[in-house]
């Protein structure tokens, strides 16, 4: 890097040291980074500059210094030194306008102001800022050079825009006319000079990239190029000259008391994986990959106020590592009390690209919205919780407490991706990238394993079906198996390996450099392994599908990320086995024959317990038929039922509370015990008519 250029006892000419500065600035020795773009400027009609403030620093701290304190004028010597270089080398400046913007490194935390410290005394001055992008507004045009002609005269003439109102001239330049007021003039639109204005909401994020929660938020404005530059939820650095709001001072609103925003100049997107590993840690992350308990340390540390749920722990750490086809979506079952809140909370602390949410929280929508803003009245669309997590995960608790729309726009983000917010002429397509981790519990606050997944969650089966894979919590163990978990937690944190930030890096560094893709053997063995899942399901017509072969893909390709692999090999596809097929066995497993039944998982009821209907209803009828279609005493039903091998009484009294619910049965008199067929050949519920039919 360039030494510092000597000025001693020279009066200073600002736009000579700036051309000095391009010229002569060496980011190493022999590489004039900025000469370089200069030459693409002009070799490919390019109109904007980008240098860093720490080499400006580094090689001119008085022009840097000046820089920080009076930045509208030192921008303005910047492009003239920018437009007088493009001279030298021949250019005609086919622009009509330059640009030349002022960045600085994302490792640089010294330069960057909080929120908090945006006060009077920086007003006017360059500052850096991070934020998340909360609001967004549409874009304008804002007038930027007024023409204007003479009512009297028909003289034209320009005049410089500097405020939110039109400046009118306050003369004719015809020194002879006398116009001078505001109806002596109009506006030339068509031949005024506009430029797109666009305003943007950031919410403040901390140095680790973690959203700051207290709500403070800033307002910024974007022009030109910057329009339509970042979109919400985007992570994004900004360099700008701080400002009050401009106030129409001619309305009663007198107040002394102005907001401030940001006028911005430049904006660095964060993306996930710019995180720069030493050699020290890639060889830590290494290390850790070929561990062969890693995969249980990494989820210990993760949760490691969690003792039980292994297998829970392991499909969450999955889905952070993600898949090479997009999101990994997890839904967390568990009963009320089991720790599920605690659960999503610790993922929000320890990841950075993360948002935490809970169902009826009401200053988070889950979806972008679109308001008019109560300071501008403009209309904006606001983040949800969905673009909060982009690039991330989105943890949403009590998500059984959501609303129905939101619901059904969550549904569709997981579905197709995006969503169309719009009201009235303002609309916005949104792109939602970003894995959802959500807990739920049943609607009693117990899930009923004796129950099917449909009978549990009637209400949001559509939306639960979408996601990839679905643990439950279980807090019950045996003491062995506690004290065993509890000795590897206390490993871990003897551990160094497995700091948060590390784990952090080890995260982003699997993400971005390794897109495992499955060895032939190892997709054999995974068509082996789900031909052996459909054999152990209690019937032949189960419902292994497409999208489970999706899923288990998926699993198997986080879970070679993980190992840093760049292929999926046998072992890998074995070990998701043993969590697929939990999945499975704890949505479908019947416990009636023993045997995983798919249809538990999705279908109205287990394919066992439609086969004992069939029995029970084709038996009903026989004894009504018997009995010429009379009332009969319901004890006198039940022990005629219980005769048959195949139906228990828990079954049959179950089954004739139903049955009387359906309109199949009914009792004779309110008050009596018998019961009696309504119709025999026109039963009342299209299901249970199917059912009356069968053979």
């Amino acid at each position: 890097m360039s030494n510092p250029f000597s000025y001693q006892h020279q009066p200073i000419n600002k736009i000579q040291r700036f051309e000095d500065f391009y010229r002569l600035f060496q980011d190493s020795p022999g590489v004039y980074k900025y000469q370089d773009q200069i030459k693409d400027i002009y070799t490919k009609s390019t109109n904007t500059l980008v240098f860093l403030y720490e080499d400006l620093v580094a090689s001119d701290p008085d022009i840097a210094e000046m820089f920080i304190k009076d930045p509208e004028t030192l921008l303005e010597d910047a492009i003239e030194a920018l437009k007088n270089l493009l001279k030298f080398q021949g250019s005609k400046l086919e622009h009509n306008s330059y640009h030349v913007q002022v960045k600085t490194s994302i490792k640089n935390i010294k330069l960057i102001s909080g929120f908090k410290d945006l006060n009077s005394k920086k007003i006017s001055q360059l500052v850096f800022c991070r934020g998340i992008v909360s609001g967004i507004s549409q874009v304008k045009p804002v007038l930027l050079m007024g023409s204007f002609e003479c009512n009297l005269c028909g003289a034209q003439f320009e005049v410089f825009q500097l405020t939110s109102k039109i400046r009118w001239p306050k003369f004719c330049t015809n020194k002879r006319c006398k116009a001078k007021t505001q109806s002596d003039f109009r506006l030339l639109e068509n031949e005024s000079q506009y430029i797109d204005c666009q305003e943007i909401y950031l919410e403040e994020i901390l140095n680790d990239l973690h959203i700051n929660t207290s709500g403070k938020m800033l307002k910024a404005r974007l022009n030109g190029s910057l329009v339509n530059s970042v979109n919400l939820g985007d992570r994004i650095q900004i360099t700008g000259i701080l400002k009050t709001e401009d106030k129409d001072l001619t309305k009663r609103d007198q107040s002394l008391k102005f907001n401030y925003c940001i006028e911005v100049n430049a904006i660095h997107l964060f993306e996930k994986n710019e995180t720069i590993l030493s050699k020290e840690d890639l060889k830590k992350i290494e290390d850790l990959s070929q561990e062969v308990d890693m995969f249980e340390k990494v989820a210990d540390l993760i949760f490691h106020t969690f003792p039980y749920n292994s297998n829970l722990k392991k499909v969450c750490t999955l889905s952070l590592f993600g898949s090479n086809e997009g999101n990994i979506h997890v839904l967390l079952i568990g009963n009320e009390g089991v720790g599920k809140s605690t659960m999503l909370r610790t993922l929000s602390e320890v990841f950075p690209w993360s948002f935490y949410t809970f169902g009826k929280d009401k200053e988070s929508s889950l979806i972008p919205t679109i308001s008019r803003n109560d300071i501008d009245g403009q209309l904006y669309i606001w983040s949800g919780a969905l673009n909060y997590g982009k690039n991330g995960h989105t943890l949403i608790d009590n998500l059984d407490e959501i609303g129905n729309n939101e619901k059904r726009k969550l549904q569709q983000s997981i579905d197709e991706g995006k969503l169309l917010i719009k009201k009235g002429s303002f609309q916005s397509h949104q792109v939602i990238n970003t894995s959802i981790i959500a807990a739920i519990q049943p609607p009693n606050g117990i899930y009923n394993r004796y129950k099917s997944f449909r009978d549990n969650f009637k209400k949001d089966l559509s939306l639960l079906e979408k996601f990839d894979i679905i643990a439950f919590f279980d807090n019950t163990s045996d003491k062995e198996k506690h004290l065993k978990e509890m000795d590897t937690i206390l490993d871990v944190y003897q551990n160094d390996l497995l700091s948060n930030e590390l784990l952090v890096k080890y995260f982003e560094y699997a993400q971005s450099n390794f897109k495992p893709k499955f060895r032939k053997d190892a997709k054999g063995k995974l068509k082996e392994i789900l031909i052996r899942i459909k054999q152990d399901c209690s019937t032949e017509d189960n419902k292994i599908t497409k999208r489970h072969l999706i899923n288990v893909k998926k699993l198997c390709e986080a879970y070679a990320k993980m190992h840093l692999k760049h292929e999926i090999l046998i072992k890998d596809v074995e070990s998701i086995e043993l969590l697929f097929k939990e999945y499975l066995e704890n949505l479908g497993f019947d416990n009636t024959v023993g045997k995983i039944d798919m249809d538990r998982i999705f279908g109205d009821q287990s394919r066992t317990n439609l086969n004992k209907l069939e029995i029970l209803m084709n038996r009903l009828k026989g004894i009504f038929e018997v009995n010429d279609w009379k009332a009969l005493e319901r004890l006198s039903v039940v022990k005629s039922l219980e005769l048959d091998k195949n139906l228990d009484k828990k079954f049959i009294e179950s089954a004739l509370e139903e049955l009387v619910k359906e309109g199949i049965l009914y009792h004779y008199t309110p008050s009596s015990d018998k019961i009696q067929f309504r119709d025999p050949n026109y039963p009342k519920s299209d299901n249970q008519r199917k059912i009356f039919e069968l053979k």
